[in-house]
Formats: structure tokens, sequence, C-alpha cells
């Protein structure tokens, strides 16, 4: 919501604080959810996310990271 209203450094904060303690479920959905924002900055965030997400997760979490990174 913040990023849609252009408040990036506030959203970023709270992206971080989820990347931290978010579970699995979140993680998923945010991950998605943040490759679809145009904007350049969020890529090392979405990376991260997408670790995290295969940290706690199953194969299709290891795969979804995989996929990413080729």
């Amino acid at each position: 919501m913040l990023l849609a209203q252009g408040r990036f450094d506030e959203a970023l904060t709270w992206l971080e604080r989820a990347l931290e303690h978010g579970n699995l479920n979140f993680l998923r959905s945010a991950r998605q959810s943040l490759r679809q924002v145009p904007d350049a900055r969020l890529a090392g965030l979405v990376l991260a996310y997408h670790r995290r997400a295969a940290e706690l997760g199953d194969s299709s979490d290891r795969q979804a990271l995989d996929a990413l990174s080729a």
C-alpha cells in the first residue's frame, strides 16, 4: 500500500522488517507482489524474499529462486 502511495522509503522499512519476521505464506505472496512493482530499487529485496522463502520452504520455493536467478 505504501508503495502504491509513492512512499518508497517508508515501504522499504516495513518490507525489510517483514523479511526478517514474516512467515512463509507471507513471503510467498509478497515476493510475487514485489516482482510486479516496476521499480529497480526493489530488485535486491525481491531476491532476498525469494532466498528467505527458499530457506523456509520446500522444493517449489527453491525452484522459484533458481528461476529468478537464471
